[in-house]
C-alpha cells in the first residue's frame, strides 16, 4: 500500500504490478492497534504460555484488485500496467486466520479495506515524502 501510495502520487507510467495474482488481506492500522490494545488489556491473555494469535482481516484480494481499489480511491488510474513476477520466495496467498484473537477477546477488523483505503490515501496526500 505505501509503495502503491507513492507510485499514485507520482503518476507512474507505466505503472508496474509484481505479483498481480498474489492474495492478500489487509488490516487497517487503527484496527491493528485496536486489537494488539484488547489483547494487552484483557484477562483472558494474562497466563502462561504466551498465546501466539494472528491480527488481520478475511477478506481475501488479488494485488491486482487492491491496485484497482487504490486508483478509484486516488482518483487516477495509469494508461499503462505493468504485470511482473513477484521476487523470489514471495507468498502466493497471505490470509491471517483471526479464530484465537476473536475466541481471546472478541476482536475483529471494523475498518473495510475500501474505508481503510480512503484514510490512507487521505494521509500519503497531507504528508507527501
Amino acid at each position: 500500500i505505501p509503495e502503491f501510495s507513492q507510485k499514485i502520487m507520482s503518476r507512474l507510467e507505466p505503472f508496474v504490478i509484481h505479483g498481480p495474482e498474489e492474495t492478500r488481506t489487509f488490516c487497517y492500522i487503527g484496527d491493528a492497534v485496536a486489537a494488539m490494545q484488547m489483547l494487552m488489556d484483557s484477562a483472558a491473555t494474562d497466563h502462561q504460555p504466551v498465546e501466539t494469535v494472528n491480527i488481520g482481516a478475511s477478506d481475501e484480494k488479488t494485488i491486482l484488485e487492491l491496485a484497482k481499489k487504490m486508483f478509484a480511491v486516488s482518483g487516477w488510474t495509469p494508461r499503462n500496467l505493468e504485470f511482473k513476477p513477484s521476487s523470489p520466495g514471495s507468498a502466493k496467498r497471505r490470509r491471517a486466520d483471526i479464530s484465537k484473537i476473536k475466541m481471546l477477546v472478541g476482536w475483529e477488523p471494523q475498518i473495510s479495506l475500501d474505508e481503510g483505503l480512503k484514510y490512507t490515501w487521505q494521509w500519503y496526500q497531507a504528508h507527501p515524502r
